[in-house]
């Protein structure tokens, strides 16, 4: 049970990461269609 507990968390942590670059990609296209 631990080690699935703990493989969940990595996975919630890995999403937070991708969504978290997925949101600087996009600041970063805006920013570059307001240039």
């Amino acid at each position: 049970m631990k080690s699935r507990e703990r493989t969940q968390i990595k996975i919630k942590k890995g999403i937070r990461k991708k969504r978290k670059e997925e949101k600087v990609k996009r600041v970063e296209l805006r920013d570059d269609l307001v240039i």
